[in-house]
């Protein structure tokens, strides 16, 4: 079972911290999390904080479409995984 997702209102937007767990489960919490919550996060931008979790540019990239396709913008990814930081900058997101 996934822990609950922590969503906060910050400058630019607002922060998911996001629970240990698979990635899968994560990531299916999140998308419902958006659609229950559709009329509060619609418009939104979201920072993901993630850190030391590995995601890959194609994990980021899924992400941030099917979070447009929900109208919520992902703007930035916070980890401190090297490897998660040059996904996400590939993609032009920020750090």
């Amino acid at each position: 079972m996934v822990n609950s997702l922590k969503i906060k209102g910050v400058k630019d937007g607002l922060l998911v911290q996001i629970p240990d767990g698979p990635w899968e489960l994560i990531l299916e919490r999140l998308l419902a999390t958006v659609s229950e919550q559709a009329d509060f996060l619609r418009g939104a931008r979201l920072a993901l904080e993630v850190q030391e979790r590995v995601l890959g540019a194609a994990d980021l990239g899924h992400l941030r479409t099917v979070l447009a396709d929900r109208d919520v913008t992902l703007w930035a990814v916070l980890s401190s995984d090297k490897n998660t930081q040059v996904a996400a900058a590939d993609l032009g997101l920020e750090l």
